[in-house]
């Protein structure tokens, strides 16, 4: 089939070839009575995938598990993943139910590339770390690091990192997000503000063009924006870069100057692959132009790169008014 082009061996360094990126978040946090939820995800994306269970690469947002169980991580992550990680490579980001018992199984269970077998800088440690794919760059961050040491040392790396990299599209990971209006929202959370304080501005500043968050249980998508370091509910003229749909079939792609420090970001809150939590007190924080806060609505992203193209889907396990498993899509290029 046509979508054959993204299914070959990695790549030599720095060498671009396209590929899809399949990425899903709190796949294993509640029981083992969820699992034919989580299997309905995994059988929505190889039915968009043309029945094909294989990505160049799957990255999992956090919340592997309920609470750090080995029994869990067999039976609810791994027997419902089984089709997909059994040929495609896996890169995991620690949730807050992982982070139960020191991360003794998480850490225990996943072989994460914390020397830089992968490219990137070595981060010393697997609760973060980064690689190379293609012309893509992936840093998986640590949000359950609350310690001031622990955060600088995670700061510390990710500037060492992004200032050695030279990728043309940088994609960011980590489970509690930097803003949403979610479950949780991020506006006014003290741990929240100082992650973006630690992290984001680091990020900004070397040119991320997408941050990929999970934890909220609902599906968020921003336009463009920089520098928004603050609050979402004050976001301001100066970090707005282009607020339209970024859909090519509507006002057009979201544009980027061509290589690794444009300006222009783009957050993503994944839906839960398993269970859909309709926060109570969700609030609409006005960089989402699109967002769904409703039951039943578990689904995963499929990212594909091409070159200077990047094209995100939000494939939801129920059908929309239009009869599509897409509930949201957009474009990033690089001029």
């Amino acid at each position: 089939g046509d979508q054959q082009q993204y299914f070959i061996t990695p790549p030599e360094k720095g060498k671009a070839q396209p590929l899809r990126i399949w990425v899903i978040s709190d796949f294993g946090q509640t029981s083992s009575a969820q699992n034919p939820r989580r299997l309905e995800t995994v059988g929505t994306w190889q039915k968009f995938n043309k029945g094909d269970t294989h990505a160049n690469f799957v990255l999992s947002l956090g919340d592997q598990t309920e609470d750090d169980a080995v029994y869990q991580l067999q039976h609810d992550f791994f027997n419902t993943m089984e089709n997909v990680v059994v040929n495609t490579p896996l890169y995991t980001t620690i949730g807050n139910h992982d982070n139960h018992d020191s991360i003794y199984n998480y850490l225990r269970t996943f072989t994460l590339p914390s020397q830089a077998e992968a490219g990137g800088a070595p981060s010393g440690t697997e609760k973060y770390y980064s690689f190379d794919y293609s012309n893509v760059h992936v840093v998986v961050l640590c949000s359950e690091i609350y310690d001031e040491a622990g955060m600088a040392a995670q700061a510390e790396w990710l500037k060492k990192d992004l200032e050695q990299n030279r990728s043309e599209w940088l994609i960011a990971c980590l489970h509690q997000p930097f803003h949403s209006g979610g479950y949780h929202p991020s506006d006014g959370n003290k741990s929240n503000q100082e992650r973006k304080e630690a992290y984001l501005s680091i990020l900004f500043k070397y040119g991320v063009d997408l941050v990929l968050q999970g934890h909220n249980h609902i599906y968020e998508r921003s336009y463009m924006v920089h520098d928004l370091t603050g609050k979402a509910m004050e976001v301001s003229a100066v970090n707005k870069i282009d607020t339209a749909s970024g859909r090519e079939d509507e006002t057009g792609p979201y544009r980027k100057k061509e290589g690794y420090s444009g300006k222009g970001t783009v957050f993503v809150t994944c839906a839960s692959g398993g269970v859909v939590n309709v926060a109570k007190n969700f609030v609409h924080y006005p960089i989402f132009p699109v967002y769904y806060n409703e039951k039943k609505l578990e689904g995963s992203l499929v990212i594909d790169v091409n070159k200077n193209k990047m094209d995100v889907n939000f494939i939801c396990d129920e059908l929309n008014e239009k009869g599509s498993h897409i509930w949201d899509h957009f474009s990033i290029t690089k001029n």
